[in-house]
């Protein structure tokens, strides 16, 4: 059985991030984004960060929010920037038409070519987190 990745994305226009998001399934959520806010037709950047347990998912995501008060979260805007600084993930970043190709399949294989685009970006991204020996 696979196991279970937890990743954090952001959605940029240009260099100006737009959104702060996280997620189980990246692709299913960068769908519905389309489908819910017009703006989110406009993102030129995406960057994706890979964690592995979904606690540090909503640390970062938290974190993320509230540092950086980007204008499409609605939810913890509230809170004050944190005092403390968190290590930085390693991003994979795409621009809009890099990332439409890895989510947008020529054929009918959509199944199996949005596994090999979650794949490619977990390779790239994991490859850069130090793993314990003992986990």
């Amino acid at each position: 059985m696979e196991e279970e990745k937890y990743y954090i994305y952001k959605y940029y226009i240009n260099d100006e991030l737009l959104y702060v998001g996280r997620t189980n399934d990246f692709i299913k959520r960068f769908k519905q984004h389309l489908s819910e806010n017009i703006q989110y037709n406009n993102v030129t950047k995406i960057a994706i960060a890979t964690f592995l347990s979904s606690g540090d998912m909503m640390l970062y995501e938290k974190y993320y929010i509230t540092k950086f008060h980007p204008p499409l979260n609605k939810v913890d805007m509230q809170f004050a920037s944190p005092t403390f600084t968190l290590p930085e993930p390693e991003w994979n970043i795409y621009t809009r038409e890099e990332f439409n190709n890895l989510i947008t399949p020529k054929n009918n294989i959509k199944k199996e070519k949005e596994k090999e685009a979650k794949q490619s970006i977990i390779k790239s991204t994991i490859s850069g987190i130090n793993i314990p020996n003992n986990i």
